[in-house]
């Protein structure tokens, strides 16, 4: 037990060619993904209406579900367009296998889930007002 410890520490601090890559890896994800959230998450967050606080509930709430769903897509096809790109520093150090321990998925995890909800006023309010309406505010 002591032995696993003591090698997953030394694991964990180890810092060689193949970290460097790897961290280059989920950067170069990350970044494309960023690019495309931005403009993505602009026009989805434009594309539903603001909240109304004279509608009913339930139109509010429909409004909310249909635009995370909207997201939801969103998220499953912005991940297959970023997996298009291949990793573009693979040349430099032929013996790294590009997204062996799914890099690319931790980059694109970074940048969709930063950008692509938090970029929704629109839908943060709606929610707000939803939950607010539920405890008699």
């Amino acid at each position: 037990m002591k032995f696993l410890v003591e090698k997953n520490v030394k694991d964990f601090f180890k810092f060689d060619k193949v970290r460097l890559f790897k961290l280059l890896e989920v950067t170069q994800y990350a970044s494309i993904s960023l690019v495309v959230c931005v403009i993505m998450a602009t026009y989805i967050d434009k594309l539903f209406p603001e909240l109304d606080e004279n509608k009913k509930l339930h139109i509010t709430t429909l409004e909310v579900v249909v635009q995370f769903v909207v997201l939801v897509l969103s998220f499953y096809y912005i991940q297959k367009f970023v997996g298009l790109f291949p990793f573009y520093l693979q040349g430099l150090f032929p013996k790294y296998k590009a997204s062996l321990d799914h890099e690319s998925h931790l980059g694109l995890d970074v940048g969709l889930h930063l950008i692509l909800f938090e970029r929704q006023e629109r839908l943060r309010h709606k929610i707000s007002h939803i939950v607010k309406s539920l405890r008699g505010e």
